[in-house]
């Protein structure tokens, strides 16, 4: 996040153009940390509450795409830094929203294994994440990679969708094969 911090422009800002994107970034990150336990619970009561199923996740994964393709434009910085903590709220909301699904859908004799296959995948993807996007920013630049990371948001919500039906329907067969 700091590349990103690094190519805005902080002039209209006194207080901000005096600091690093190192510093800027943690102060982002730790706005983010600071509302995590306001925003978890909440987002928590209003999943269980939901009667939509995955149209909640896979809104708020256009959302923060949308937010992601404008994420590398030049702006106004104060747009700029709600867009971003707007993002970081959302990366939040999914990562507790996907969470909570994989922690539903883990059942029976193999809870474990998916659940430690899940935190294993996104352990890995949080310490590989970092190097594919500097990588990607040097091939295809800073709008093309936010644009083909959007793609990939929405094409992972899409397919976890259609494998959360798939699933759905082979529980429905084979409870209704044991009645």
């Amino acid at each position: 996040m700091s590349y990103w911090v690094g190519n805005q422009n902080f002039t209209s800002i006194p207080f901000l153009q005096v600091l690093g994107a190192a510093t800027i970034t943690g102060l982002l990150i730790t706005v983010k940390l600071s509302l995590d336990p306001i925003v978890a619970p909440w987002i928590g009561k209003l999943n269980d509450r939901s009667t939509t199923g995955n149209r909640f996740v896979v809104l708020l994964t256009i959302v923060a795409s949308t937010l992601l393709i404008l994420f590398p434009l030049k702006m106004n910085i104060v747009i700029w830094l709600s867009l971003t903590i707007l993002l970081l709220l959302l990366s939040t909301t999914l990562m507790n929203l996907n969470d909570a699904k994989i922690f539903l859908y883990a059942t029976g004799q193999h809870r474990h294994s998916v659940i430690s296959t899940y935190s294993m995948t996104s352990d890995l993807g949080a310490a590989v994440g970092p190097l594919l996007g500097f990588s990607f920013i040097s091939f295809f630049g800073d709008l093309g990679t936010a644009w083909m990371t959007a793609l990939l948001l929405i094409t992972c919500s899409l397919s976890g969708t259609v494998i959360k039906r798939a699933f759905d329907r082979k529980r429905v067969v084979k409870i209704n094969t044991m009645l």
